[in-house]
């Protein structure tokens, strides 16, 4: 039977700022990304202001979402997002039949 450590970061994590970590991470891939598609939005015939809409309202939706998981992060209780899991994944469930 092996043991296998994990490695500790060298840089101790407070719990407070764990949750951010996540969406630090993310940032650098998700800007590159972004810059390999501005050339695409440049063609002509594009609808800029329709995805400038959209970037807009995914990024509120974005923040509001990340507000409220940290908030219950912080709070300890996790038992009302279970449950907005739970009815979103049974409304996913019946949709797709």
């Amino acid at each position: 039977m092996a043991i296998e450590t994990v490695p500790q970061p060298s840089i101790p994590i407070t719990t407070p700022f764990r949750p951010g970590l996540g969406f630090l991470t993310a940032t650098p891939i998700i800007a590159a990304a972004g810059l390999l598609e501005v050339p695409l939005l440049l063609a002509p015939g594009v609808p800029v202001a329709e995805y400038l809409a959209g970037a807009v309202l995914a990024a509120i939706a974005a923040y509001l979402s990340a507000r409220f998981l940290i908030r219950y992060f912080r709070s300890g209780r996790l038992d009302p997002y279970g449950w907005y899991c739970v009815a979103f994944g049974i409304a996913s469930l019946l949709l797709l039949r």
